[in-house]
């Protein structure tokens, strides 16, 4: 275990009125300012200007050690830590190492115990340089130590699904047919990832629970939910923030163990939006709007063609046979362009059917930018 930390520290009065602190890590000084008496108008002003302040500043309750603790850790998230010329050099090293650590972790080379025992090194080596580097104050304390830490485990949480999400993008490229083009999209999950991630973050989060017990800490799994890439595998992957990510309906629901799936649109040099060029009236007075583009006999997935898409799903059973079943579709160009994918590809596998077939009805592809065209919350649901 990481051996405690010193937050010993003294204040001492010098000769010239000022003050200095000293602690484990270095000695400051501090000037000792004399007060300024204000008369008249200034006072008058700054009474008001006190007045003014303290409805907003003055907290509903008493601060709490948890309230000092939340405060501190977002000195200590990565981009304040990036943007800090103190700590920067200090945090691409820590960054760094835990890069490595979590690629050897997902390759198979680092066992759990050891990206856990990585994780309590890293954060302690970044708090003790914040520490040094007087970052972001010049005092010492537990309360920062745990801020600290507990942004550490944050950071490794983010780095860990992202790094799921790359390995897991770089293997889906592989299955893209055809010349990519703006008009194009693809995607790709494998559930080995998340399966992965799921590992990695327990190890870390063993780290973490050790750390906090030992330090005498009270420091429980945060709730991510809302928090896409601190959460799960899922979370990151089809990541709500973005409009055009909305392939996971539930990103709390476990995937089968050796399960895959692909889609991918179709693509051309022409615009994404189709152009309507006339409209044809029905016996019965209904109207249909023909599309440029559309004239043809669309029959199944072109490359060339964004009115076109294919998707997959594969198993791999215990015994290792991999079973695929797949589904070309033919987009209209309007609302109806929101596939749920079980109902497009479905598993009869005996023992496995129900378990295959939930996560596939858990799925749902759209042709390119659907949800930047037909985003209408009051009017229709964004799932099916």
């Amino acid at each position: 275990m990481i051996p405690k930390t010193d937050f010993s520290s003294s204040m001492e009065i010098l000769a010239n009125g000022n003050v200095r602190y000293t602690n484990a890590y270095g000695s400051y000084e501090f000037e000792n300012l004399p007060l300024k008496k204000l008369e008249g108008s200034a006072l008058a002003e700054a009474k008001d200007r006190l007045e003014l302040s303290l409805p907003d500043s003055m907290p509903d309750k008493e601060t709490t050690q948890a309230d000092q603790i939340a405060f501190f850790k977002r000195s200590y998230m990565a981009g304040s830590l990036e943007g800090s010329a103190k700590v920067r050099e200090a945090w691409r090293d820590v960054s760094g190492r835990a890069d490595e650590a979590i690629g050897k972790f997902m390759d198979g080379t680092m066992r759990g115990d050891e990206l856990a025992s990585c994780f309590q090194t890293l954060a302690h080596e970044m708090y003790e340089s914040t520490a040094r580097a007087a970052y972001p104050i010049p005092f010492v304390g537990e309360t920062m130590e745990q801020a600290c830490t507990e942004a550490m485990y944050d950071n490794f949480r983010e780095k860990i699904l992202g790094a799921a999400v790359q390995r897991n993008n770089a293997e889906g490229k592989q299955y893209v047919t055809g010349e990519m083009c703006p008009q194009r999209t693809w995607k790709y999950y494998n559930a080995d990832y998340y399966y992965k991630s799921e590992d990695a973050i327990a190890a870390v989060t063993r780290g973490m629970e050790e750390f906090a017990q030992d330090r005498g800490w009270e420091w429980t799994v945060p709730d991510y939910r809302g928090k896409n890439l601190y959460c799960n595998f899922n979370t990151a992957l089809s990541n709500n923030f973005c409009l055009d990510e909305q392939h996971i309906l539930d990103p709390d629901m476990v995937p089968p163990e050796g399960f895959e799936w692909f889609y991918q649109t179709g693509g051309s040099s022409g615009p994404i939006i189709a152009t309507p060029v006339s409209i044809i009236t029905n016996a019965d007075g209904t109207e249909k709007v023909v599309y440029q583009g559309q004239q043809r006999q669309r029959t199944k997935f072109d490359p060339t063609d964004y009115f076109t898409a294919t998707t997959w799903a594969a198993y791999t059973d215990k015994e290792g046979n991999r079973h695929v079943v797949s589904k070309d579709i033919i987009f209209k160009g309007d609302k109806d362009d929101l596939f749920n994918v079980g109902d497009l590809l479905v598993f009869d596998l005996d023992g496995e059917r129900e378990g295959l077939n939930a996560f596939l009805r858990n799925l749902q592809l759209y042709s390119k930018n659907y949800f930047s065209r037909y985003d209408r919350p009051a009017s229709f649901n964004r799932c099916v």
